[in-house]
């Protein structure tokens, strides 16, 4: 029969603490992969429709709003699933002259979430 000592007894305690540090750290990195294989983003051309609508909705004159979608617009992809639309697009001001602004969309995986207007 073997008698347990107290400098046995550190070192299994030791090894058992390194050991479930180690099993626990490979499982959340194992659910880190997970959730970043499931993470899906907007589709892109739904997105850029439900944000020139968004800027179509805030202008005064909706029907004079422009989109240019090839030299200003900048489409990104978060990490968290989310995506950020940025374009700019020129309406018809008040005084019947046409004038440059820009939206800015946040969108999550399925749907806008908050759009910003500001002058180009």
């Amino acid at each position: 029969m073997q008698v347990m000592t107290r400098q046995n007894a550190k070192v299994a305690l030791i090894v058992v603490v390194l050991v479930g540090g180690y099993l626990y750290m490979n499982r959340a990195d194992d659910r880190a992969k997970v959730a970043a294989a499931n993470r899906t983003h907007i589709d892109k051309s739904y997105a850029m429709t439900v944000c020139e609508e968004e800027a179509r909705r805030k202008a005064a004159w909706p029907e004079t709003v422009d989109f240019s979608l090839v030299r200003d617009l900048r489409i990104r992809t978060h990490d968290n699933g989310r995506t950020t639309i940025t374009s700019t697009f020129t309406a018809t001001n008040a005084y019947g002259v046409p004038s440059r602004h820009g939206i800015r969309c946040l969108f999550d995986r399925d749907a806008l979430i908050e759009s910003t207007l500001f002058p180009a």
